[in-house]
């Protein structure tokens, strides 16, 4: 019970109950109820704005932090509802009546409230101001005359009076992204308030639920699809009394019509998750509403500049856009983003995905929707073709994180042009950003794009399409398909020849000669090298005369000739210097370590090794950090350490799965030969190569000279120690083995590299998983479901378009059931799926 206050002058107190007493538990707020009762005590706060959007918890914190603080103050608190309210006129008397404080009939009502409390040491908590903010000035009245007067106020805006403080109340915590099925912890899981406010909610709605490992990640997904948003939360747990998890997670497609439904004991607002949208939407002023309607075009947030790009009011040009970005942000329809871009300082925003479905819909019912997303995909576009040569440049970095972090907008900019059938858009963004999608390891999602824009384009004779299938040739490369990539540079090659783009011809000729020297036809390779050259240098495009020139120095390494090899590295490096391009540099000096390891410098190869290592991962670029892992892992094994060499092994063929790089992973299986080998562990080694060689056949990749030398040599070695029979055997045996079965024959494993997440890899020998782990009985319902639609030849995104999940979430059932299964490819289990007849 709270101390009391007098209702007059002359009037004793009297006790009655101030706060409502809330019925359900608070869940998860531990750390922002400190954080308010901290500030609320502070004696530089008198005014504190709780702000937030409908239904993420507000009201709920004022009365928990009311009830911590109360002792506190000398005369109580006392709570003010003012949901019932919409004049702001009224929002004095309300405050009267809950002081019970009765009329004067000689003092104006103000001046009599202002008297009453002006000695008074109370707290009073001011709930739903949002809909009468025009009665700030009492508030600031009250404040300004009341010395000992401090107020909580609950809004979905601030008050923007002096002396005002704002707590931005967030969405509760969301479970982690990365759980596995196959792991999963119950109770660590429930450490996210999102989660367990769904199971609190979900058993008093069915006492028969259950939280356990095969509902988890549906739920987890449930929670993460609702933003972690308290009132929608509550809402969709409530829908089990009728559904299980599976379903309400597929109906949530359309959230704003399921999420109903609340209790009527709520505010006739937050009873259903539409009508506290539509509370929120109706406080907008019309430019408000329209520039909201706008933004819900830009996916995972959108800076400033996108912004004004895209989003066009009836307004003076001279009025500021930011205006009424700010007043959103205070209205709490939009939030500060963080930012990754070309600025720490770049402003920029986000909507949650909930409140940005509501706008969407809000849009699309908007005649001027089409014009809004076509302004939308050209602003991309520009921002791609901006970005085309900043990305072999010194700002190559900060433009690849700003890409990343434009990634979901350049998808929907993308997909947006190809459902209008806009070619051009695509043809143009993919040609410009294929680059980033190399770097940062997007290929498989790159290659779809580019070999969309390349079907589109068929009769197309444009440079355009000259990028594009550049770029589709150098992805094919780093995903290992040589043949193809071969197809995709020919065809750039007579297409520049035909039109006369001297600067297509010199860069598809350098990639057919890499093709080429790729396959082994070095004497096809040197030519065409210097016929590119030849065309860069009279064009004078630097980086691509350095790149060519590294190209040349590859070629004279793998033929022996050490100093010409150093003096093209070295050339190819002052060139990339002279235009700053760093990521050029590194792979050059990363060769120039490939020469110090011919000519067993060790110390200096590793030197030069972990200085690129370094500074590709600075860059995110896990393809060329796998590639380094791979030399350091050979100069490991140079040296007489096989444990380091093979932590170097591992952790780079874990990147190169991850990017999908075939060909990388064929040179870490060799590699891991090699060290198996040296360790006399005979048949693994020979396993390992012929698994090496039959992907290698696949792909139609050659090894280098320098790679075919030492692979001679052990196949002759190891034909001579264990005879032809048992050699052939254990080949073919190689050949028809899933990876995870190659990989996990070690004995003791330890990978200790910096920097970098250590592959989860046996620890101890690991049984035949040819012949065990095969039984399906021992997947979840849900993994046996991801299976099914795997082995018909769905993509991850596709099945999780089919599911109502995220692709995240396919890609933890699919690592599960490859664990389980003993499989490491989608080949292999879709054989397994066949074989169990379970497709």
């Amino acid at each position: 019970m709270t101390q009391q206050i007098s209702r007059n002058f002359h009037d004793p107190p009297n006790d009655i109950e101030r706060l409502p007493l809330p019925i359900t538990t608070l869940i998860g707020r531990e750390q922002e109820l400190a954080t308010i009762c901290e500030t609320v005590r502070r004696d530089d706060v008198r005014l504190l704005t709780l702000n937030g959007p409908g239904g993420v918890g507000k009201t709920r914190l004022a009365l928990h932090t009311a009830a911590l603080v109360q002792s506190d103050f000398r005369d109580g608190v006392v709570f003010v509802p003012l949901a019932p309210i919409h004049d702001p006129q009224f929002v004095l008397p309300a405050i009267a009546q809950a002081l019970e404080l009765r009329e004067s009939h000689n003092i104006p009502q103000r001046e009599h409230m202002q008297q009453f409390l002006r000695n008074q040491q109370l707290l009073l908590v001011l709930d739903n101001f949002e809909q009468v903010v025009d009665a700030s000035p009492l508030v600031a009245s009250l404040l300004s005359t009341c010395p000992h007067l401090k107020i909580l106020v609950t809004s979905r805006t601030v008050l923007r009076i002096s002396g005002e403080h704002r707590f931005v109340v967030p969405p509760l915590s969301l479970p982690q992204a990365n759980t596995s099925m196959q792991s999963i912890d119950l109770d660590t899981l429930q450490q996210s308030a999102a989660l367990s406010l769904f199971v609190e909610r979900a058993l008093a709605a069915n006492p028969d639920f259950t939280l356990d490992t095969e509902n988890a990640f549906v739920i987890s997904e449930i929670c993460t699809r609702l933003d972690g948003f308290p009132l929608a939360i509550e809402l969709a747990a409530a829908w089990l009394r009728l559904l299980e998890p599976r379903e309400l997670l597929t109906r949530l497609n359309n959230r704003l019509n399921v999420l109903t439904g609340g209790a009527r004991d709520l505010p006739a607002h937050q009873q259903t998750l539409r009508r506290t949208l539509n509370w929120s939407y109706d406080l907008l002023v019309e430019i408000e509403k329209k520039l909201f309607t706008q933004l819900s075009v830009f996916v995972s947030g959108c800076s400033l500049e996108a912004t004004e790009a895209v989003c066009k009011l009836d307004v003076d040009p001279e009025e500021p856009l930011l205006d009424h970005l700010v007043s959103l942000l205070d209205k709490s329809m939009l939030f500060r983003a963080n930012t990754h871009g070309s600025s720490s300082a770049e402003l920029r925003f986000g909507m949650l995905e909930t409140i940005r479905e509501y706008a969407m819909e809000q849009l699309l019912a908007d005649e001027e929707a089409d014009a809004v997303y076509q302004r939308h995909a050209a602003y991309y576009l520009a921002l791609a073709e901006r970005a085309e040569p900043e990305l072999l440049g010194p700002s190559q970095g900060m433009w690849l994180n700003r890409l990343e972090q434009e990634h979901d907008n350049l998808r929907a900019a993308l997909q947006w042009a190809l459902e209008q059938y806009q070619t051009d858009t695509i043809v143009r963004i993919a040609g410009a950003i294929w680059r980033f999608w190399h770097v940062h390891g997007h290929l498989l999602e790159g290659r779809q794009w580019l070999d969309i824009a390349l079907d589109l384009s068929r009769d197309l004779r444009s440079m355009a399409r000259v990028k594009v299938l550049c770029g589709a040739g150098w992805l094919a490369n780093v995903q290992g398909n040589i043949a193809e990539a071969e197809r995709f540079f020919e065809e750039g090659l007579a297409l520049s020849r035909a039109l006369n783009d001297t600067s297509g011809i010199g860069l598809a000729l350098s990639g057919v000669g890499r093709m080429a020297h790729l396959q082994g036809d070095c004497e096809r390779a040197v030519p065409l090298y210097e016929e590119s050259l030849e065309i860069l240098r009279r064009l004078g495009d630097t980086k691509e005369i350095a790149w060519t020139l590294m190209r040349l120095g590859i070629l004279a390494l793998e033929q022996h000739s050490y100093d010409r090899a150093t003096a093209l590295f070295e050339e190819s490096i002052a060139s990339f210097r002279s235009v700053s391009f760093t990521w050029g540099i590194t792979w050059s000096l990363m060769h120039l370590g490939r020469v110090a390891l011919e000519q067993e410098e060790y110390a200096r190869a590793t030197d030069l090794y972990t200085e690129s290592l370094h500074y590709f991962q600075q860059l995110g670029d896990q393809s060329s950090m796998a590639t380094t892992m791979v030399y350091l892992g050979r100069a490991a094994l140079a040296q007489q350490d096989p444990e380091q060499a093979l932590a170097f092994c591992y952790e780079s063929l874990q990147l190169y799965r991850n990017v999908g790089e075939q060909l990388g992973i064929a040179e870490c299986l060799e590699l891991m030969a090699r060290i198996q080998w040296a360790q006399e562990e005979n048949p693994g080694a020979i396993r390992l190569l012929g698994a090496a060689e039959q992907l290698r056949s696949q792909l139609s990749a050659g090894q280098s000279p320098v790679d075919q030398n030492w692979y001679s040599r052990i196949v002759q070695q190891m034909q001579t120690r264990l005879g032809r029979s048992t050699f052939e055997d254990a080949w073919e045996e190689g050949t028809t083995m899933d990876l995870e079965q190659l990989i996990c024959t070690r004995t003791h494993i330890e990978t200790t590299t910096a920097d970098l997440s250590t592959p989860q890899t046996p620890a101890s020998p690991t049984a035949d998983l040819a012949t065990t782990a095969k039984d399906p009985t021992r997947l979840t319902s849900r993994e046996i479901e991801v299976l099914r639609l795997v082995s018909t030849g769905l993509t991850d995104a596709q099945v999780a378009d089919q599911l109502c999940v995220s692709t995240r979430t396919v890609n933890a059932h699919l690592r599960s059931i490859y664990s389980k299964l003993g499989v490491s490819s989608r080949s292999a289990v879709t054989r397994l799926a066949i074989e169990q007849q379970l497709v």
